[in-house]
C-alpha cells in the first residue's frame, strides 16, 4: 500500500501514515525500513489489523523520494 508520513516524531518513535484512501495507520520506528523518516515522506508499507487500529509494517520510502 502506498501512502504519506504524516507525523513521524523521532522524539517519540512513532507517528502515523494517511494511506491512499485516507486511512490512518500507527506507524513505529522498528518498523521503518529505513533511516531518518520526516513528515511528508512518500512511503509504501504492509497494513496489518490490530486489536487497536490499523498499523503500518515494513514502511519504505518510495525510491522517488530517496536521497542518492
Amino acid at each position: 500500500m502506498k501512502g504519506t508520513d504524516s507525523s513521524y516524531s523521532a522524539k517519540h518513535g512513532y507517528g502515523f501514515i494517511v494511506g491512499d484512501h485516507n486511512e490512518i495507520f500507527f506507524a513505529h520506528k522498528f518498523y521503518f525500513r529505513y533511516k531518518d523518516p520526516q513528515p511528508g515522506d512518500k512511503v509504501t508499507f504492509d497494513p496489518v489489523e490490530h486489536d487497536k487500529g490499523m498499523r503500518a509494517k515494513n514502511i519504505r520510502r518510495e525510491k522517488s523520494w530517496e536521497t542518492k
